[in-house]
């Protein structure tokens, strides 16, 4: 879109407060006719946010929670995992349970309507150490090999080590994995999964020619 005038660059910080939650945990507003996805962002809560990527497609940007502006969302709490903002894996680390599960009934609502009988939602037992699935991507660091995830927009991996939202069994087979695995060029990818009864699976999928691995 030739011509379309920004309201902001990338890198700019600016004050927006999210009407709603996006379906990957981003909070969206509209600034200056823009639409807004604020990863960290709460709906309803005035916050600094700094611009991290605008289209050239359209009037859509896409940030990063700093701070509130003045008071905090009483459900705002302080996410568990160090890296919640930078593997891509985790939108809602920083509502509280009781919040985010209102959240998201809401939005099954929205799309299904009054269609069928809603029962009382069924929360996780679990708020942490529930995920029974996860994917690990190799990339060479040196002279050794880092598995971890690539957030959007992102190309360097993040190394996902210590991921408070996976299942103990999967952890521990995936801290196995770094240790262990040095066949880096001949995989694309990881995937590890558990059942109810704790047994994993190992899933490995072969790169094929040309595929690379580098820095």
């Amino acid at each position: 879109m030739a011509g379309l005038r920004r309201p902001f660059n990338e890198g700019d910080e600016i004050a927006l407060t999210p009407a709603r939650l996006g379906r990957r945990g981003e909070a969206e507003g509209e600034y200056e006719g823009w639409r807004v996805r604020v990863e960290g962002g709460i709906p309803g809560e005035n916050g600094r946010v700094r611009v991290l990527h605008v289209s050239k497609g359209g009037k859509v940007a896409s940030g990063r929670f700093l701070g509130p502006v003045g008071d905090p969302h009483p459900a705002r709490r302080d996410p568990a995992c160090p890296i919640h903002d930078r593997c891509g894996g985790c939108g809602l680390q920083q509502l509280a349970e009781a919040t985010a599960l209102e959240i998201k009934v809401g939005q099954a609502r929205s799309v299904l309507g009054e269609r069928g009988c809603w029962a009382a939602p069924i929360a996780s037992p679990r708020p942490f150490h529930y995920r029974c699935k996860t994917f690990l991507l190799p990339q060479r660091r040196g002279p050794g090999l880092l598995l971890g995830a690539r957030p959007p927009r992102g190309e360097r991996l993040v190394d996902t080590s210590g991921c408070v939202v996976l299942r103990p069994e999967l952890e521990e087979l995936a801290e196995r994995c770094r240790s262990e695995v040095r066949l880096a060029d001949e995989f694309r990818s990881l995937m590890l999964r558990c059942n109810r009864e704790g047994k994993v699976q190992l899933t490995i999928a072969h790169a094929g020619p040309g595929d690379g691995l580098e820095e």
